[in-house]
């Protein structure tokens, strides 16, 4: 089980790699808004395997301050 944050390099290959056997990709935007858009092939596989999260409203752009951890 993997659990990432869908970005380019390790998170990718982690994602990839765990598609048969469980991923999760908690993303920084609505999950209807695919970042980064390089990532959008991956992305639909996710939706069809594993699960999406977002704590943010459909249709929201990432920003910035999305991607801070808890204590930043």
């Amino acid at each position: 089980m993997v659990v990432s944050g869908l970005a380019r390099g390790i998170d990718y290959a982690a994602h990839k790699g765990a598609l048969s056997t469980g991923t999760i990709a908690v993303v920084a935007g609505g999950v209807d808004v695919v970042y980064p858009p390089e990532n959008r092939a991956l992305y639909d596989e996710i939706g069809a395997q594993g699960v999406l999260i977002s704590e943010m409203p459909l249709g929201m752009a990432p920003l910035p301050r999305h991607f801070r951890g808890a204590t930043g």
